[in-house]
């Protein structure tokens, strides 16, 4: 009986090399229910490829894909795909994870089924129209995933044991996202009311990267720790920074208590009536856009406004440069200019704020022009 299976298994193997892989993969699902250790490592490789072409990369239902997936994990082990070029399992356990990458719970049990170290490190590239884009490697996604979802579920020592290790395990890192691992690590300090840990990351974070949520989770501990100058410092450049107000409320919401903390009662009352306006959506676009003159009144309140003129405009016109009446000359980004952006040109006269930036390229502090307005004489 033994060397009759055999002998279906080489038949197996000659008929999925010819590509029918519907055929072979029931002889191999016979041979296996039948003596599965008669399989050799070689068997069990393509029968697990028969089972991803059919069963896997274009699964007709979700039950058909774990089912397979749960198969090929009794198949075979996990190859180092820094070493072999595929891997029947890696590649599988790959496909079923970004199945239910949106799924925390699912998601996490597969990722575990792979050893993060075995997968491959170097990442995807893409020419498109002569532009090389790159794409995380198996290995960065892997890291990526799991922190994600063990934030969102509130593993907060595990969050940081990955994220930690993602930074030290990944050479390279795609669009920036070792700054989301650092994130993550804040969050998690955070939330485990570790502040001065998280204060660390999200400072190191700010040099790179300013959006307002990250801004605003500065102005979050420093609140927590009683610091309310620093507290009501990033809260205001949050709230003047970009994005969508909606998404805004919460920090609203915190500059409010920011507010009644620092006894400023007027500015409470106006900031309560944008989060209403927020909530009942009415007219809120007008509120925060008077409100946004005050915020800009508190941030500079200790500075006078700078005088030049537009020096500079770079060529791909998102930025430049402004010569100021001191002699300095100073680098902004076009979204600074307040009203009709498009009318900006060469010789402008204009007023501005200084505010301290970071230069990545120079790795050091700067002072840039903001909150920039065109004089008219």
């Amino acid at each position: 009986m033994e060397e009759d299976i055999k002998t279906q298994l080489k038949k197996a193997k000659a008929i999925y090399q010819k590509k029918k892989h519907d055929e072979a993969e029931k002889i191999y699902k016979t041979a296996y229910d039948e003596d599965p250790e008669a399989f050799t490592i070689w068997d069990k490789r393509f029968y697990a490829w028969a089972l991803y072409h059919l069963h896997i990369k274009n699964p007709s239902s979700e039950d058909e894909l774990v089912k397979s997936c749960e198969l090929i994990s009794e198949l075979l082990i996990q190859e180092d795909t820094n070493k072999v070029k595929v891997c029947a399992y890696t590649t599988s356990m790959l496909k079923i994870i970004n199945y239910f990458k949106d799924n925390a719970y699912e998601c996490l049990k597969w990722l575990d089924m792979l050893n993060p170290k075995l997968l491959n490190s170097n990442p995807r590239s893409m020419n498109r129209d002569g532009r090389i884009s790159k794409f995380y490697s198996d290995k960065e996604k892997w890291y990526s995933l799991k922190t994600k979802h063990l934030l969102d579920m509130g593993e907060y020592e595990e969050t940081i044991k990955f994220a930690d290790e993602a930074l030290n395990e990944l050479d390279e890192f795609v669009n920036n996202s070792d700054i989301w691992f650092k994130w993550r690590i804040a969050i998690a300090n955070k939330d485990l009311d570790n502040y001065d840990e998280a204060l660390k990351y999200l400072e190191e974070i700010i040099n790179s990267k300013n959006d307002w949520f990250i801004l605003k989770e500065l102005a979050e501990i420093y609140s927590l720790n009683g610091d309310y100058d620093l507290a009501l410092k990033y809260a205001i450049d949050a709230a003047l920074a970009k994005g969508d107000i909606k998404y805004k409320i919460n920090l609203y919401r915190l500059l409010d208590e920011i507010f009644i903390a620092k006894d400023m009662d007027e500015d409470s009352e106006s900031i309560v009536e944008l989060i209403e306006a927020i909530e009942d959506d009415e007219n809120f676009v007008e509120i925060e856009k008077e409100l946004k003159e005050r915020w800009v009144e508190i941030k500079f309140n200790n500075q006078q406004r700078s005088y030049g003129t537009i020096s500079n405009i770079l060529s791909h016109g998102k930025a430049g440069f402004i010569k100021a009446d001191d002699g300095e000359s100073y680098y902004f980004n076009i979204y600074e200019i307040q009203g009709d952006k498009s009318k900006v040109k060469e010789g402008d006269y204009v007023s501005f704020f200084l505010e301290e930036s970071f230069d990545k390229k120079k790795n050091k502090k700067t002072l840039n022009a903001v909150n920039i307005n065109i004089v008219d004489f």
